[in-house]
């Protein structure tokens, strides 16, 4: 049943805001905070797993060498669910991170079980 909701919903899932609080420049080891707002339709937030991606900008723009870090629900805003987390610049170079939602449930052992991804987009 959780699976057939969720396919039915997923349409309406999107990431509305991503901000953060890194600066121009980040020291090696300077922690810095991401935040998400997601609209999740007629899904909770127990429902999926907001992310951020975070690794090295590579030469064509793309993220290499990435890691994953879990945000964690915060509220309700507006008619989207707020998520952050706190991340670390570890990797000298220049750092970058994107948003993403998947589909989760105690029960998934898989987090791509289901096919289904939400990236933020800029």
């Amino acid at each position: 049943a959780w699976r057939d909701k969720v396919r039915q919903a997923w349409k309406d899932v999107r990431v509305q805001s991503v901000t953060d609080t890194s600066g121009t420049k980040n020291p090696l080891g300077r922690d810095f905070t991401i935040r998400a707002v997601v609209h999740l339709g007629n899904l909770s937030p127990t429902d999926v797993a907001v992310e951020g991606v975070t690794g090295k900008i590579g030469p064509n723009r793309d993220l290499v060498q990435t890691e994953v870090h879990v945000l964690q629900f915060t509220g309700q805003e507006g008619d989207g669910y707020a998520f952050e987390g706190t991340v670390q610049c570890d990797n000298p170079g220049y750092c970058g991170y994107t948003v993403r939602v998947m589909p989760t449930h105690p029960d998934v052992d898989v987090a791509s079980e289901l096919s289904l991804v939400c990236w933020e987009s800029r």
